[in-house]
């Protein structure tokens, strides 16, 4: 009986070793199916690595040959990995000026650590050259040369743009060019006033701009002070003539609304201003003279907000107290949810420097709040909220500003569609309803007011209600007339002034982002500005922030590479 149970049980264990080998050879079988597999995909691993480095070279050498800033960048830093010398690309020496000059620590820091080779600062130097009054005046005419050769007839009209920017008052003696910077400098004319040796305090800076080309040219600098209105007209005079000679077309001028711009459009008009005057180079032409609208917006919003002043229209008040209560109501309330996002105490009640914003300025009077207001003027009493009775005219004046400035500030083709905002569309035709409404409405609802009012507190001072009406009529008319010659449509954003500020932020920002800088390093600024042919303004300025050329020609002339060690 046992021998038999032995039997059954080693029978057992060989059926199941039997079992096991089978198995075992299974498994071996597998693996090396597994193993042939591995091997093959590691094959085709190492193939689609060598395929993809060569599609990544053939992708560089393709967008190489397109002229691709990026890849030319990375051709140039790969030719530098087995070279102590070699020849940089003018590009690259034009983008690096701009990179040292708004931080030239972080750039030695650059070169240091090894990240990037970059050109030395001596190279950088040797290419911008020698700051000197004289230097920067022939960049600025060879710039005027070279930008109207890449123009057809229509594209050389533009506007003269005339600004000052804050200088801080200092003397500074340059070894170098053997000269003195920081006193006041009108091209030899400061010698005919007594002012040749006064310090500066503002840089007047002449920007040329295109009406139907995108192009912003400094066309002319001058060092003030206690600037006049027949210094300004002799300084413009001269520097439209030049701008002229070069065979460009000022079609307008552009200032803002101070006393010296206004005589001098007063001079250019004969008496009082008007938006349409004899050009002075050519008594065949016509000149439009405008102010910009960003600051009368700026105006019309202090003088609305100010307490002192009470807008009253044929004996309606037009007040911000409604504004006030709104904010009011919103601070009261708990939660996330707000009527109104563009209504805080920074709108309401601006200091000096926040009155100074142009986007909190528009925002007042945008529809995001007077949709907020005719809601309130409806529902306010059901809805506990009081305060908010017989506000129509106020509602009424806020959206008719907002309206002016939004046909006042047309810059893109696309954006109306886009916003589904038919303000926002370009202008096409010279009979354009909204031209008329400028021309018509807009004009007529002011003059109504200012004869209405018993008191020159109920109504927008002089100066403010002289820029409105001058601006408005100036651009109605050169819309029609740019059309009339040509024209396919018309942007109202290029009227502004907003270029000449870019020009004046990036000044600025080339200097550490000083706010208010010193004569030589506003010019040395300049000159880099003109050499390299770019711009890069303030994120936090009135105009954003504006990076890009100042027109279409990129380079002066044909200048061989600057050699530089990479170290």
């Amino acid at each position: 009986m046992q021998t038999r149970l032995s039997l059954s049980r080693m029978t057992n264990l060989l059926r199941k070793v039997q079992n096991l080998t089978r198995k075992c050879q299974r498994l071996q079988k597998k693996q090396h199916h597994l193993q042939e597999e591995l091997s093959t995909l590691r094959q085709e691993a190492k193939k689609a690595s060598l395929l993809m480095k060569k599609t990544n070279v053939e992708i560089l050498q393709q967008k190489v040959e397109e002229s691709n800033e990026k890849a030319l960048f990375l051709q140039e830093q790969l030719a530098f990995l087995g070279k102590k010398k070699g020849l940089w690309r003018e590009e690259t020496v034009r983008k690096c000026v701009l990179l040292h000059a708004k931080s030239p620590a972080r750039y030695r820091l650059l070169r240091e650590i090894g990240v990037l080779t970059l050109p030395s600062r001596c190279t950088l130097k040797r290419y911008i050259g020698a700051c000197t009054g004289e230097v920067v005046s022939s960049l600025i005419k060879q710039r005027l040369h070279a930008e109207v050769k890449l123009h057809s007839k229509e594209a050389r009209c533009g506007s003269l743009v005339m600004d000052e920017m804050s200088l801080k008052q200092s003397a500074l003696y340059h070894k170098q060019s053997d000269a003195l910077h920081g006193f006041v400098d009108l091209g030899g004319a400061e010698v005919d006033y007594g002012l040749e040796e006064q310090l500066a305090t503002h840089l007047l800076c002449f920007g040329f701009v295109g009406l139907s080309t995108h192009y912003r040219l400094p066309v002319g600098y001058y060092f003030t002070k206690g600037l006049t209105g027949e210094q300004l007209e002799q300084l413009s005079l001269k520097v439209m003539q030049s701008v002229e000679d070069a065979g460009f077309e000022v079609v307008r001028l552009v200032a803002d609304k101070h006393s010296t711009s206004c005589k001098f459009f007063a001079s250019l008009s004969g008496g009082q201003i008007c938006p349409v005057v004899t050009h002075p180079l050519n008594p065949d032409r016509q000149l439009f003279l405008s102010f910009d609208y960003c600051p009368i917006i700026k105006n019309v919003r202090n003088q609305f907000l100010d307490t002192k002043r009470i807008f009253r229209n044929a004996g309606v008040l037009i007040v911000p107290d409604y504004l006030r209560n709104l904010h009011d109501i919103q601070e009261k309330q708990a939660g996330a949810f707000k009527l109104v996002r563009c209504l805080t105490k920074k709108h309401l009640w601006p200091s000096n420097f926040q009155k100074m914003s142009v986007a909190r300025a528009v925002a007042i009077f945008s529809p995001q709040v007077t949709s907020v207001l005719r809601f309130l003027l409806k529902h306010a009493q059901q809805l506990g909220f009081h305060g908010f009775d017989d506000f129509l005219p106020t509602i009424e004046f806020m959206e008719l500003i907002y309206k002016w400035f939004t046909l006042h500030n047309i810059k893109s083709t696309s954006l109306f569609w886009m916003s589904r905002d038919a303000l926002r569309m370009p202008f096409y035709g010279p009979d354009d309803e909204r031209l008329l409404w400028l021309e018509n409405e807009c004009l007529i609802y002011f003059d109504l007011w200012k004869e209405s009012t018993a008191h020159k507190l109920e109504f927008l001072s002089e100066e403010t209600y002289e820029a409105l009406r001058v601006t408005t009529m100036s651009t109605v008319l050169c819309t029609r007339h740019l059309l009339g010659r040509g024209f396919h449509f018309v942007l109202t954003g290029k009227f502004s002034s907003d270029d000449v500020e870019s020009l004046f932020s990036t000044i600025r920002q080339l200097n550490g982002s000083n706010d208010q800088t010193d004569a030589y390093a506003a010019l040395s600024s300049l000159q880099k500005i003109l050499v390299t042919g770019c711009i890069h303004s303030s994120t936090s300025g009135n105009v954003g922030s504006v990076i890009g050329s100042i027109g279409e020609a990129t380079k002066l002339a044909p200048q061989p590479a600057a050699a530089a060690p990479p170290d």
